[in-house]
């Protein structure tokens, strides 16, 4: 025992020190839970343990209170908040068997000694940092969130919710964009811009760090980009003791086979079943990313999540998309049509035999917030990690279900028969840049969004809504092409 009575603890405002590394540490003095509900409020409770490893009963549930907008951030007992300073509350000892507590007002401290009995229970109500921030000016009342793809089809869905959002009023987003002038329209929607590129690597890992949540809705294959991120994620872990939440988009194409068109698969991967996701080779489209993201999990200094949606499809709507600040089109199927057109004529790939899941752009963008809401309401059963995938999809198609359809659409305007042709190797390379790219098409990618839809997730668009989807695609980018 040293001679302050606390062992090998010093004492530095009534709170745990440990001398050799002079953090505070709340883990040595007390068993620690913290739970967020789906609204943003910190839950914290606390079993404190004697000397000799008897638990004391004593439970504290402390809720951030939008009432307490600044303070101080602190870990030790309640790791609490104020406006006033450490320097204002004498130092007194804090041991397992005589631990300060204390009731925090803006202007003032009220002081309790831990004399409670053995079967007593003391509810307070302190203001606690959701993300934990060590020794750092912060907003209590916000999340800081950091969203990439804002200005893009999945990107600026998922913003869509995020902005309306029973919770906005406590999210602090931060969105990565390239262009100036949509930074300047983004403001006007409550979201801080930041313009920069994910080429920009040191500035991606600084916003990063400053975000207790990021959505990576940007680009599923960029692994020097996702590096940075983690990077950032990696020393916010380290510098605050805050375990960021990680949302990632990947893509079914993960997946994926050589088919060509010439057949479907029986192959369907749930993802609920992590032996088999974990069965898929390193080499699979995404996968090199989704593996360096699920690894940052096991790591401990994030709790990721990867989201991986089949087809896209749908004219995306809303006022971040009237605004013209997001793009409204998905990738996949105006592709097809854009080749169709250009050689005058529907066309598959192969026969059209494969097989891929298809999800509507406003189900897939809900997926996110449904993950979102679970992961804070229900932090210790939402999967993560190798638990961490959840497929989009209502439904399949063949690739010949949409040639066929874009085939007719375009007889209906004058443009080639009612039946797809296949694409020539020469066409493949000419329409999508190479044969490897072009076979995409062709490929099959089956799965079940079992994950997704035990944690609430409510699909409702069909493949029928896919297919009626692909005429306003068709007239869209006929439109487009006549305005040019």
């Amino acid at each position: 025992m040293g001679r302050d009575g606390l062992g090998q603890y010093g004492k530095l405002g009534g709170r745990c020190v440990d001398k050799s590394s002079d953090l505070f540490d709340i883990r040595r003095c007390c068993r620690l839970r913290v739970a967020t509900d789906k609204c943003g409020n910190a839950t914290l409770t606390i079993n404190l343990v004697e000397n000799t490893r008897n638990e004391l009963p004593l439970q504290r549930r402390a809720q951030r209170s939008s009432r307490y907008q600044k303070g101080q951030a602190y870990e030790g007992d309640c790791r609490f908040i104020s406006d006033q300073s450490l320097s204002q509350v004498e130092p007194e000892r804090c041991s397992y068997t005589n631990l300060v507590r204390r009731q925090v007002a803006t202007h003032s401290y009220r002081k309790f000694h831990h004399k409670e009995s053995q079967n007593s229970v003391l509810s307070q109500h302190v203001v606690i940092a959701p993300t934990f921030v060590k020794s750092q000016i912060v907003n209590m009342s916000k999340t800081p969130i950091f969203l990439t793809g804002a200005t893009g089809y999945i990107g600026g869905a998922v913003l869509e919710r995020l902005l309306a959002h029973p919770s906005v009023g406590t999210f602090d987003i931060t969105a990565l964009v390239r262009s100036p002038e949509k930074a300047k329209l983004l403001e006007t929607f409550g979201v801080k811009p930041v313009v920069g590129s994910l080429t920009e690597l040191d500035k991606l890992a600084a916003l990063a760090e400053q975000a207790h949540v990021v959505f990576e809705c940007a680009d599923s294959d960029d692994l020097p980009a996702m590096e940075a991120i983690l990077k950032g994620i990696k020393k916010r872990h380290a510098t605050t003791g805050d375990v960021p939440i990680f949302i990632h988009t990947s893509g079914s194409g993960v997946l994926t086979d050589n088919a060509k068109g010439m057949y479907a698969t029986d192959t369907i991967y749930s993802d609920l079943n992590v032996e088999q996701i974990e069965s898929l080779p390193p080499t699979a489209y995404h996968r090199n990313v989704d593996l360096t993201i699920v690894q940052a999990d096991k790591e401990g200094y994030a709790k990721t999540y990867i989201v991986l949606p089949g087809t896209i499809y749908g004219i995306a709507s809303g006022p971040l998309f009237d605004a013209q600040i997001s793009n409204r089109h998905s990738m996949q199927i105006p592709a097809l049509i854009k080749a169709s057109l250009a050689r005058k004529q529907g066309a598959m790939v192969g026969l059209g035999k494969a097989i891929w899941p298809s999800v509507y752009i406003d189900d897939a963008a809900d997926l996110y917030i449904v993950l979102f809401n679970s992961i804070l309401a229900n932090p210790d059963t939402t999967g993560h990690g190798r638990e961490g995938f959840y497929f989009a999809e209502n439904g399949e198609h063949t690739w010949y279900d949409i040639s066929k359809t874009v085939s007719k659409v375009l007889a209906e305007h004058g443009i080639g028969t009612d039946e797809p042709t296949t694409f020539s190797t020469e066409e493949l390379i000419k329409y999508f840049g190479s044969e490897d790219f072009g076979n995409y098409g062709g490929t099959n990618s089956r799965c079940r969004a079992d994950r997704s839809r035990s944690i609430g997730w409510k699909p409702t668009k069909t493949k029928a809504d896919m297919l009626a989807s692909i005429k306003p695609e068709v007239e869209a980018i006929l439109q487009r092409q006549s305005d040019v």
